[in-house]
């Protein structure tokens, strides 16, 4: 997979990205997030999405991603962004079930890890 640095993004998409991740680690200091979508394939357009899978370790349930989710707001009010987040348990994404999830071979593909 290649890395956030070897991708063209907009400087407050990828200041978005890593206040995001920065954030989220506070909580969650194992979660991984990867960007995929348009963003990470390079074609995105001026009202495209940035799309992140957040993968976390143990279970996750609405309360998670609720708690997600309104953080992601609010880094989406202040760097003008719209993110597609979703969110996943470590242990289904990294097992053979994984490869039933629709967007599983994409984000495989063209997945950018964040670092």
């Amino acid at each position: 997979m290649k890395t956030l640095e070897q991708i063209s993004l907009k400087e407050n998409e990828r200041q978005a990205i890593l206040e995001l991740k920065k954030i989220i680690q506070m909580h969650y200091p194992d979660a991984e997030l990867i960007l995929f979508g348009s963003k990470a394939r390079g074609d995105s357009s001026n009202d495209s999405d940035i799309d992140v899978l957040m993968l976390l370790d143990g279970s996750v349930d609405d309360y998670v991603r609720e708690n997600i989710f309104n953080v992601a707001y609010q880094i989406e009010l202040k760097y003008d962004v719209v993110f597609g987040i979703i969110v996943e348990a470590k242990m289904l994404w990294y097992s053979d079930k994984a490869k039933y999830i629709p967007l599983y071979d994409s984000i495989q593909k063209d997945g950018v890890i964040t670092q």
